[in-house]
């Protein structure tokens, strides 16, 4: 069975795509996470990636395409994926039925000022790259390593907004696109992570 996750940052499709690929032994591909360890490599390329990830712009549709169809040439998926962070646009969807069973999609809701609240809210160690809620946090260090922790560079109010904005602009679409799929799903993304968690599972069950 395949997944595809679409919302706004923060709006739990990491947490949640971890915790399905996990119960229904699904291969979990971020888009985020490609190319969060793209910028790692020393080149051009790399470079001109981190510098549209750093200031909140989007890479396109083709660059984020070619790197998904070489990870997935690369791994075993004969389970099923789930897809978290792609497609993003209109363009990337349609290219993405060309080689790429979707069976369901769903939709994470939730408004601006949550997302901007949650992205002020996560630090990242310094050292190990662990990721916290400051919030739910007592320290301003790592529990694991005892580093300190961070925000990533793109973890602004600005860029947050700004990357709302896109994703309204340039994501909300492919959601017309999707809504005449069958197991087309629209989830309340503001309510707690368990309670989401278990409406997801109720579904992937029934779709088994």
């Amino acid at each position: 069975m395949n997944i595809v996750l679409v919302g706004p940052p923060a709006s739990g499709k990491g947490t949640q795509a971890k915790m399905i690929a996990q119960k229904f032994d699904l291969v979990h591909i971020s888009t985020g996470d490609l190319l969060r360890n793209i910028v790692t490599q020393k080149s051009d390329l790399a470079n001109q990636i981190k510098a549209l990830i750093d200031n909140g712009q989007m890479v396109s549709d083709g660059l984020i395409t070619e790197l998904l169809k070489q990870h997935l040439n690369s791994i075993d998926h004969k389970n099923g994926i789930l897809l978290d962070g792609y497609p993003r646009t209109l363009a990337q969807a349609k290219t993405l039925n060309d080689f790429f069973k979707v069976d369901l999609v769903f939709e994470f809701t939730l408004s601006e000022q949550t997302l901007v609240n949650r992205v002020l809210d996560r630090y990242v160690c310094s050292k190990c790259g662990k990721s916290y809620i400051m919030s739910e946090h007592n320290s301003q260090n790592c529990s694991e390593c005892g580093a300190k922790l961070v925000q990533r560079a793109d973890d602004t109010e600005q860029i947050a907004k700004s990357r709302y904005q896109d994703y309204i602009q340039k994501t909300f679409p492919i959601l017309e696109f999707y809504r005449e799929l069958k197991g087309f799903h629209k989830l309340d993304a503001e309510k707690p992570i368990m309670e989401v968690f278990d409406e997801i599972c109720e579904i992937v069950k029934s779709n088994i």
